[in-house]
């Protein structure tokens, strides 16, 4: 998707409405979704980055094109003629948020678009270290294209790590850590009707770890048997918390291994997650470098 920010200044009242007549001072434009995950992954290591995802053929999926080309990233954009590009625009009066608007597709893709998809995935994922699926419910990850990429990352011995939309966790069981936010996760206790319920369905579908960002209460870390919550960093800092749920399943794709997520490596996940919401926008943090073998050992902090 395509993230974007327009600031407006009031110059005076309309005449004709009591109404501000405003001029355009500056506008944004960044990847949004998956693309800001991709973003905050490549900027968290230097290892080699696939990404895949769905356009639209509009204005909006051609800027995203352009917008891939700089990025350290093997991107393969697959257009599909019959969507529109999801687009956030945030609009500024004289500095303070006065609306979004949003423009987007929400139906599944079409079952070609969808294989398509799959085999792309299918040819690349053989040499990855891990898989990430980042759903934002605009129906590019379908159930069927959920359920066969986990299959496959499962016979591959691929770790997954999925970063599932509101009211999408159940679909995304089985994967090896699912991060859900607050909302999401409260969401689903709700409608399995307690939490032992939802713990009980995801480890019994093979899920391994649960990460529940909360903002400043901080991140949850819940698998068989522990239960910890790691203290959330740069509060007082906290400038725009936009995008910080991608910054910490890039962060997390970067640290999960076949054995699943380190307890002790928690706190590294507020520590990126703090760095993301101390800046404007999506703008991304100079902060912490994981390399791509994952280890504690070669965590590295950028001076």
């Amino acid at each position: 998707m395509l993230d974007k920010w327009v600031y407006l200044q009031s110059v005076r009242t309309s005449p004709e409405t009591d109404a501000p007549i405003v001029r355009v001072e500056k506008e944004f434009a960044e990847m949004g979704g998956a693309g800001n995950a991709l973003r905050h992954l490549v900027n968290l290591s230097t290892g080699t980055h696939e990404f895949i995802g769905v356009i639209g053929h509009d204005l909006a999926g051609q800027k995203l094109v352009e917008m891939s080309k700089p990025i350290a990233a093997n991107t393969r954009l697959v257009m599909d003629v019959k969507r529109e590009t999801t687009v956030k625009e945030r609009y500024f009066l004289d500095n303070l948020p006065i609306y979004r608007h949003d423009r987007e597709s929400i139906n599944d893709i079409d079952k070609h678009i969808e294989n398509e998809l799959f085999l792309t995935i299918q040819k690349s994922m053989s040499s990855t270290d891990s898989v990430l699926l980042s759903d934002y419910a605009k129906g590019v990850l379908s159930l069927d294209l959920i359920s066969k990429v986990i299959l496959l990352a499962k016979s591959l011995k691929k770790p997954i790590i999925s970063d599932p939309g509101l009211g999408r966790i159940q679909i995304h069981a089985g994967c090896d850590t699912i991060k859900p936010n607050a909302k999401e996760w409260h969401v689903f206790v709700e409608q399995m009707g307690s939490e032992a319920n939802a713990l009980s369905m995801l480890f019994s579908k093979g899920t391994k770890s649960v990460i529940v960002t909360q903002g400043a209460a901080g991140i949850r870390l819940i698998e068989k048997g522990i239960d910890i919550l790691s203290q959330a960093e740069n509060l007082n800092n906290a400038t725009d918390v936009t995008g910080a749920g991608d910054s910490v399943a890039a962060a997390l794709s970067l640290l999960v291994d076949s054995d699943g997520f380190d307890p002790e490596l928690l706190p590294i996940l507020n520590k990126v997650g703090g760095q993301t919401v101390s800046k404007s926008r999506t703008e991304l943090p100079a902060g912490i470098e994981l390399e791509s073998s994952r280890s504690v050992e070669t965590i590295k902090y950028r001076k």
